[in-house]
């Protein structure tokens, strides 16, 4: 089961430890949504935050992404509740449909709840992990083995959300 999102770091800001944080209308609620919960402005006429699904088209809609910063349950009323703006450069772990060793900049897509995939169709981020990198010990200096080029084989992933994608941008003035 999809255990949602997590703020990792941001690669423009270092110093950035946290999500931004932001509010986000909400309708009544059909579906529990949790912490973590990766949404899209669609609902009520593109006003209203509900889960990410499959049929979401980022191009077509203009993005607005976010990530839910508290449960909201069935049987809460409509309302403005605590969302997580993702802003550029913010690196989000979420889970993988199937454990992969994906590279840098790999196109990720919505699979399900909380889980993406390196294929489909309309392309939610990019992979932007270095966890799974093998970092390479300086051979001349410590003796260290020989780490190889070949990235490990991870289930949660490191993800940069395309700025297209991200409820943040409209926000961001030219």
């Amino acid at each position: 089961m999809a255990s949602g999102a997590k703020f990792v770091r941001n690669l423009i800001c270092p110093d950035k430890v946290t999500p931004t944080p932001f509010m986000g209308k909400f309708g009544a609620p059909g579906t529990a949504i949790a912490v973590g919960d990766i949404l899209e402005m669609t609902g009520n006429t593109n006003t209203e935050f509900v889960p990410l699904d499959s049929d979401y088209d980022m191009s077509a809609n203009g993005g607005d992404v976010a990530i839910a910063a508290c449960d909201v349950k069935s049987g809460d009323r409509a309302g403005y509740y605590p969302i997580w703006l993702i802003t550029e450069g913010d690196v989000w772990e979420v889970d993988l449909a199937a454990a992969g060793a994906n590279a840098y900049a790999a196109s990720l897509y919505y699979s399900a709840k909380n889980t993406l995939t390196t294929s489909g169709t309309h392309i939610v981020g990019v992979v932007s992990d270095i966890r799974n990198v093998p970092e390479q010990g300086h051979l001349s200096v410590d003796g260290s083995p020989d780490a190889g080029t070949t990235f490990r084989t991870i289930s949660r992933v490191g993800v940069t959300f395309q700025r297209s994608n991200i409820y943040a941008a409209r926000f961001i003035t030219a």
